[in-house]
């Protein structure tokens, strides 16, 4: 298998702008923050305005990731692992946590 790499470019321009877009939504939805996103300090910098804003978020999280702001992600958010035996129901229970936020 071949090795990955970010297109940091890419991230900023795309990844960063859509993360700042989205704070003027009701809910603010990252899918993923991976590694190799942490090798931008514009993502980094995005996603810890998008923590200290008052918006309800869903990120998705690399487990193995040990990078400060994943810690910080860990400690603040409600966490769920997807398991083979829970992928199915995750979904309908996520989206039960997201309506209780808008009420």
């Amino acid at each position: 298998m071949g090795s990955y790499h970010v297109n940091l470019e890419d991230l900023n321009n795309i990844g960063v702008a859509a993360i700042r877009n989205a704070m003027s939504s009701d809910l603010i939805v990252i899918d993923e923050i991976a590694p190799m996103e942490f090798k931008s300090p514009e993502f980094i910098k995005a996603v810890g305005e998008a923590l200290d804003s008052d918006k309800s978020m869903l990120v998705v999280l690399h487990q193995k990731s040990g990078h400060p702001l994943a810690e910080r992600i860990r400690r603040e958010f409600r966490v769920y692992t997807v398991t083979m035996e829970n992928r199915d129901n995750l979904v309908s229970l996520i989206v039960d946590e997201i309506e209780k936020g808008f009420k």
